[in-house]
């Protein structure tokens, strides 16, 4: 029975493509679906079970897979249809592979209650899996290949039920893990590039609508995969799901609290240029990057505004170092899941790099002269105020907190953590070197610094991490060239990793300051209503997030500028 249920939902998915078609806004609404469904899949599903199965190679070939075509296409321009097709087809063989393991996993439903719940988790996506080749295949290749495809899905899925996996004894699980990451890539760069796009532009709400009703299937799929391992005593998958709960229900009221405090103080004290003096200056720029919770790209955004309005070089600066590092946001996420005493010399070293730094490189800026103020709508300001801490925030923060939760909750022991953990200088450079280029966002990274201290990370690399990761990137310091100097641009990222890495070493091996007792919440105080309640606000706050932008709008937060993803228009 289970086996005909997925096999029709599977060929459901072609009727309600050829339905949603017929109008412009929900083809948008279809585009925002599979963005989300597949997108979370690949990403919640495959990953986590291809990195336990393959180890770390497995990024570096899911990375391959996602980025390698498109660089292929960016160098041969000429060949870029050839290459974006023959990543497409690389995508489909992956998900007809993948549905011997559905077939398969429906064997297991008569068995045990746990494997039914699986197999109904596997009949739930059926839907979106058929969905997604049509949507694929159909536009470029026909009807043809698009039916040719739902076949081959529909032998391997036969295969899997009725032979399982006798037929693959000579492939070891780290070579099938590195399989899926490959595959897993090559499909993550044809759902980012919007294959299907000929200049769509429908309802920004029916974006919103896709998107929320793609959460709400990965959260249907995710389910009885949660049980099943609670039943069949998986731990890392049990306690991945329990892990993401337990985290946010720890951050919810935090968060909730971070917004509002930017609300009010946006409203008593909104952004303006007074003229100060250029101490006054300093700490004023420093005062306003803290309290407000912005990422490096609004960061940047507001740092050659202030120049022009008049502000002092040494203000626009030590606001452009601090904004993004140590937000409103991520100081209260941060004294929930690191403790007040690491919270306090997080802080004191936000506040020594930003005056450090801004205090060498202002000899760099000339001083611009100024036009006007600097300030947010003075007729309606509560309305601003609102705007900035329950708006414009939270659609920029909200894909880092969730990224940075589900990353959290799915990072697993490995002997790699081990072994660096007798190494603290060598974990310095690690992290400098990860976060140098990376686009990272301080309150999203809370929890996954969290994690990692809990698995052996050096608090003075976990430090240097939060540091640089935020502030600094490659997307950064192209804009520093071209607004300022190259020179400019190479004296301040010399500056904020250097002053970093004393600041870490400093802080963890000469005052041996460590990570040795991270809070931790009962179970009491977690499922206090009062929890439960800002918990379920949060979800609401983020959902009308989503809603408004769309998913792909949601989830460009997490890209730097320079990197967005643009759909291909291969003619």
């Amino acid at each position: 029975m289970l086996l005909l249920l997925s096999l029709l939902a599977l060929f459901a998915g072609p009727l309600l493509y050829r339905y949603l078609a017929r109008q412009q806004d929900w083809l948008v609404l279809l585009d925002n679906f599979i963005f989300v469904v597949i997108g979370g899949l690949l990403l919640f599903h495959v990953m986590p079970e291809a990195l336990r199965a393959g180890g770390w190679p497995v990024l570096i070939l899911l990375l391959a897979g996602a980025v390698g075509p498109g660089k292929l296409e960016h160098l041969f321009s000429g060949a870029a249809k050839a290459t974006h097709n023959l990543t497409l087809l690389v995508g489909v063989a992956g998900l007809c592979l993948h549905a011997i393991t559905d077939g398969a996993a429906l064997v297991d439903a008569s068995h045990t209650q746990a494997g039914a719940l699986l197999a109904l988790g596997v009949v739930l996506h059926r839907l979106p899996v058929g969905l997604t080749l049509w949507w694929l295949l159909r536009p470029q290749f026909g009807t043809f290949a698009a039916v040719l495809a739902l076949a081959l899905v529909v032998i391997g899925t036969l295969v899997g039920y009725f032979v399982g996996f006798h037929w693959l004894p000579d492939v070891s699980p780290r070579q099938l893990g590195w399989l899926q990451g490959l595959v897993a890539g090559t499909l993550l760069h044809v759902v980012l590039h919007r294959p299907f796009s000929r200049h769509h532009h429908g309802s920004q709400w029916m974006a919103g609508l896709g998107g929320l009703a793609g959460a709400a299937v990965l959260v249907a799929i995710s389910m009885p995969a949660l049980y099943q391992a609670q039943a069949h005593g998986h731990a890392h998958d049990a306690d991945a799901g329990a892990a993401l709960l337990r985290f946010w229900l720890a951050l919810s009221p935090w968060l909730l609290a971070a917004y509002g405090l930017a609300m009010v103080m946006n409203w008593l004290q909104p952004l303006r240029h007074r003229g100060d003096e250029q101490g006054q200056g300093l700490l004023r720029g420093m005062a306003w990057g803290l309290m407000l919770p912005v990422c490096l790209p609004d960061a940047a955004r507001v740092y050659p505004k202030l120049l022009q309005h008049g502000a002092k070089p040494l203000m626009a600066l030590a606001f452009l170092l601090a904004a993004p590092i140590f937000g409103i946001d991520a100081l209260l996420a941060s004294f929930a899941l690191l403790g007040g005493e690491l919270t306090l010399w997080r802080f004191l070293a936000v506040l020594v790099l930003a005056l450090v730094c801004a205090g060498l490189l202002v000899r760099f800026l000339p001083q611009v002269p100024g036009r006007s103020c600097y300030q947010h709508d003075a007729e309606a300001p509560l309305r601003s105020a609102f705007e900035m801490g329950y708006g414009h925030l939270i659609d920029h923060t909200a894909p880092w907190v969730i990224t940075g939760l589900v990353v959290a909750s799915t990072l697993a022991p490995h002997p790699l953590w081990a072994t660096l953990a007798a190494q603290p200088v060598l974990q310095l450079l690690l992290v400098l070197a990860l976060a140098f280029p990376l686009h990272l966002c301080a309150t999203g990274l809370t929890p996954v610094v969290a994690v990692l201290l809990a698995f052996g990370l050096d608090w003075g690399a976990a430090l240097a991490l939060l540091l640089v990761g935020p502030a600094l990137n490659l997307g950064l310091l192209r804009y520093l060239a071209a607004q300022h100097s190259r020179q400019f641009a190479l004296a301040y990222g010399l500056a904020v990793v250097a002053i970093a890495a004393v600041l870490a070493l400093v802080i963890s091996q000469w005052l041996g300051i460590g990570a040795s007792s991270l809070p931790e919440l009962s179970a009491e105080q977690l499922d206090s209503p009062w929890r439960v309640l800002c918990a379920l606000v949060l979800i609401a706050v983020f959902s009308t997030a989503l809603l408004r932008r769309g998913a792909r709008g949601f989830v460009a937060e997490l890209w730097p500028k320079g990197l967005e993803i643009k759909p291909h228009h291969h003619h």
